[in-house]
């Protein structure tokens, strides 16, 4: 985004639609500064098109969907009901035009569309205003004393907190087969020094039920990417096995 200026003008006539992911809050900034202040977030995929846009005024909009008044959206349970507002769940979208499933994948038709729905993978949850957060992958959930915590809405507040490159949440299986929960690593890859009691600070400000378990504070010269610039869990889980035995900072 940094690279915009001076080559792109900012032109508030511009609309900016961003989907895919999740912006920071200094990405918006950043757009803001160099490209328009007209930004916007597009909640939508290929199999259950557009299911939300929203317009990026506030911080908190960074966060939070509004859903387009046509389309039904659910957060429901394991068992495919729907949850209170403010508890987490898997996300849901009521498919439109026909699509049933993808051609000659019956594995993945059985595990991404049920009952008329399209399930992204995404847990979220509803607030009283009706706009909906999302909470994380399914794949991103942590295991609390048996308690599931989704750490995407975490790993951003830290990030913005903290104003660091990356942030992740990682859970690996603990070496004492006795335990109650995985160990809980919180990695951090920031271009400058941070404080330890900034840190520690904004873990005990954003971690909540994770705070219940001590986390392991990794820091990381660069986090291994995809070619879409998001977070590779799976290599970076493989890091952390590497690196076991090594010094770590615990946070309490």
């Amino acid at each position: 985004m940094y690279a915009t200026k001076g080559v792109v003008r900012q032109n508030d006539a511009t609309r900016l639609m961003v989907t895919g992911g999740a912006m920071s809050k200094a990405m918006w900034l950043a757009a803001k500064q160099c490209v328009t202040r007209q930004i916007s977030a597009m909640l939508a995929s290929t199999e259950a098109l557009v299911a939300a846009i929203t317009p990026i005024e506030h911080p908190d909009d960074l966060l939070w969907h509004r859903i387009d008044p046509s389309r039904e959206v659910q957060v429901v349970d394991d068992r495919g009901s729907p949850v209170p507002v403010g508890q987490e769940g898997h996300v849901r979208i009521r498919i439109e035009d026909g699509i049933e499933g993808y051609l000659d994948d019956p594995l993945a038709t059985r595990e991404f569309f049920r009952d008329g729905y399209f399930y992204p993978g995404d847990m979220g949850q509803f607030g009283p205003d009706g706009r909906l957060s999302l909470r994380g992958r399914v794949s991103d959930v942590v295991n609390v004393l048996g308690i599931k915590v989704a750490t995407g809405a975490i790993e951003q507040a830290l990030q913005d907190r903290l104003g660091a490159d990356g942030i992740c949440i990682v859970s690996i299986a603990s070496e004492n087969e006795s335990a109650m929960h995985d160990e809980i690593h919180l990695v951090i890859e920031a271009g400058r020094k941070l404080k330890h009691a900034d840190i520690e600070a904004a873990a005990d400000a954003e971690l909540g039920q994770i705070k219940r378990v001590s986390v392991h504070i990794v820091f990381v010269a660069k986090m291994p990417r995809n070619d879409m610039g998001k977070i590779d869990r799976r290599a970076l889980k493989e890091e952390l096995l590497r690196r076991r035995g090594r010094p770590t900072t615990v946070a309490r």
